[in-house]
Parts: structure tokens; C-alpha cells; sequence
């Protein structure tokens, strides 16, 4: 009797795993076959997807005149509530905080007299300094106690993630010629004091803002039509872009 080889009479060879695999691949294609029985085809998604590809492969003028090829989504990712409201609830706390700390910091600085610095609500910290204490006479630059209380507010500011905006209310009595208007000059010390910040670095020159309030009208005054009336600057602090 003639034997087989060492496997023995009955013994399968050395390629029997290609049985299980080739049942096991035919299992998984019928699995993805029934999927696609049983799903809903959407035609608007399908379409919505074919546009979108249509144009990010054509380009799309934008305002600005240049070419937009975004692919863009059509559908919108799921967005929870309340993890949202969380979100908004744990920045809100954080917004709290640095606003606390940097009111901290400014009533330390000497020369900042008592009062001067309110929480204005939706606005976030506003510093109120007289033109006097800042401004060498009725000129737009700066004296030596001005330069020295805007190093420490700067220093105040540092590594803080804040928005700047510095405003003067009005500089009807700080007119240093009959034919500057009272918004010009107040641009002047404006700018005067938000290029001084914008040099110590302790606040991003993209963050620092300037602005006039002025009195109703066309804001001219002439030289006769000044008062005595003191008009502060306002340093106002948030947070959130003013």
C-alpha cells in the first residue's frame, strides 16, 4: 500500500486557509450588497455634492474680485447645545478673570486716581485720564508723567489676549490752532496715545484702536469758542473686539 506524505492519509495541503478566506470575502461583499439594497438614495445630496465639485473645479469670483476654490460642505456638521453652552459659559468665566486681573494691575499704577477705572457693561474696562495729566499744554504730545503712566498701563496690559480702543470725547479745549476742528486734534491724541502703546509692545498694534466722540455738529471750534469744561480720554479694555 502506497503512502501519502508525511501529512498522512486524508491530509489537507498547505494552501487550505484560502477556503475559509474566500468564504470569509464572500461574506463581507454580501454584507456591503445588502447595505446598498436596504439604504435610500438622495438625490439632493447627490446633486448638492456635484455643484459643489463643479465649482471648486470652475473657481468662483469672490467680493474682492479674486478665485475661490473651496471645496464647500453641504452638509452641516452636527453642533450640540449644550456643549456649545458650555463653551460660551467657560469663556465667559475666562473673559471674567483677565478683565479681574487687569483691573488689579491698572489701580496699582500711580497717578491713576481712585474712580477713574469702571466695568462698562458689553465694553469690558474703561480707563478715564485727563488730557492735562498726559499731554505736554494744548499740544498732542506727550509729557514725561504721560509717557510714564501709559509704560505701566502697557506693562499692565502684557500677555493678556485684550482689545484696545482709545477715544477722547471731545478737544474743543484743547485746540492748539483756529484752524484745527475739534475732531482733528482729538485724532491727534489719539493716535498720539495708541502709537505709544503700539511701541512698548505690551499690546499688539493690531489690537489697538482709536476713535472720536464728539459733540453734535461738525465738530469746528474756533478759538474763541473754547471752555473751561475738562473732557477725559477713555482707554477702553475687552476682550472682545470694540
Amino acid at each position: 500500500m502506497k503512502k501519502n506524505g508525511k501529512g498522512g492519509p486524508g491530509r489537507l495541503g498547505g494552501d487550505s486557509w484560502l477556503i475559509t478566506f474566500n468564504d470569509l470575502m464572500t461574506l463581507v461583499l454580501t454584507f456591503f450588497v445588502l447595505l446598498l439594497a436596504f439604504s435610500v438614495m438622495k438625490p439632493d445630496y447627490v446633486v448638492q455634492a456635484a455643484n459643489s465639485f463643479r465649482n471648486t473645479v470652475a473657481g468662483g469670483i469672490t467680493t474682492g474680485g479674486g478665485v475661490m476654490r473651496v471645496f464647500q460642505p453641504f452638509v452641516k456638521p452636527f453642533s450640540d447645545p449644550d456643549i456649545e453652552m458650555e463653551k460660551r459659559k467657560r469663556a465667559l468665566i475666562k473673559d471674567e478673570e483677565t478683565l479681574r486681573r487687569i483691573k488689579t494691575n491698572l489701580t496699582n499704577i500711580r497717578g491713576i486716581a481712585f474712580g477713574s477705572l469702571t466695568a462698562v457693561p458689553s465694553q469690558g474696562l474703561k480707563l478715564s485720564l485727563p488730557p492735562a495729566l498726559l499731554f505736554e499744554s494744548e499740544g498732542h504730545r506727550l509729557g514725561i508723567q504721560g509717557r510714564e503712566i501709559l509704560t505701566h498701563i502697557s506693562a499692565a496690559l502684557k500677555g493678556e489676549a485684550i482689545f484696545v480702543h482709545v477715544e477722547l470725547q471731545d478737544a474743543a479745549t484743547f485746540l492748539s490752532g483756529a484752524l484745527l476742528s475739534a475732531e482733528t486734534e482729538s485724532l491727534l491724541r489719539t493716535a498720539t496715545v495708541a502709537r505709544y502703546l503700539s511701541s512698548l509692545g505690551g499690546v499688539d498694534a493690531s489690537r489697538i484702536t482709536v476713535g472720536t466722540d464728539r459733540k453734535k455738529g461738525n465738530g469746528n471750534y474756533g478759538r474763541e469758542e473754547k471752555t473751561l469744561e475738562t473732557k477725559p480720554m477713555d482707554i477702553y479694555i475687552s476682550t472682545r473686539p470694540l
